[in-house]
């Protein structure tokens, strides 16, 4: 009777101590599943901030480019290529604080133009994410003898932020009508430089707008 009874209560424990790990299992990987899903948040949290400040600083970075060639032209020498109803894709300018005696200063240009990776048709081809994005590119001597170049930011959006480009509607109520993701006004005097910058994280498109309103030189 005493060896049947210490069976029963010995199984009776084992059982007990099958099920504690058991339970402990579980606990312990739903601690862990826990514990991934909140680190995993906190990386993706980190990478949105991350891209964020580099929309920011490639946004400015571009408009400090723009305004280092433009502050030293006379708004006199300024033609602007408007491409659609109130914007400016090309402005051409040339130099006129250069010294006397110098020979005349070349034809400079800021353009937008499209990517020359990602063709204007509806599709990601470069697979960046990003669809028919533009690029800002300056320009010397355009199409002559003796152009130069330089691409001065990427990455630009199709469309300015908030905008639908065709429907001549003032979508994003900034007093601009179908603006591309850049481009060029003119306001007394000053050329306000407009950029939307995108960015693919965790396919969502992150987008960071600026205005910079740039004053020439002779400009009150």
């Amino acid at each position: 009777m005493r060896t049947r009874t210490i069976q029963r209560r010995d199984g009776k424990r084992s059982g007990s101590l099958l099920v504690e790990a058991v339970v402990a299992a579980g606990l312990l990987s739903l601690f862990a599943g826990s514990a991934y899903l909140a680190a995993n948040s906190a990386t993706s949290s980190y990478r949105t901030r991350a891209s964020s400040a580099h929309l920011v600083e490639r946004a400015s970075n571009a408009a400090d480019e723009v305004a280092e060639r433009l502050r030293p032209v006379d708004i006199a020498s300024v033609t602007a290529v408007v491409g659609n109803l109130t914007l400016a894709e090309q402005i051409d300018f040339t130099r006129t604080d250069l010294p006397s005696g110098n020979p005349p200063s070349p034809v400079q240009s800021l353009v937008i133009e499209s990517d020359p990776y990602d063709a204007d048709d509806g599709v990601d081809n470069d697979g960046d994410g990003l669809i028919d994005e533009l690029r800002l590119v300056w320009y010397e001597n355009r199409g002559a003898v003796g152009e130069r170049s330089l691409v001065l930011a990427n990455g630009i959006t199709e469309d300015f932020e908030g905008e639908i480009v065709g429907n001549l509607i003032d979508d994003n109520g900034n007093g601009v009508t179908d603006e591309r993701g850049a481009g060029f006004a003119f306001a007394d005097g000053r050329i306000v430089f407009l950029i939307s910058v995108g960015e693919n994280q965790n396919d969502r498109v992150l987008t960071h707008t600026l205005a910079r309103t740039i004053a020439l030189r002779n400009t009150p």
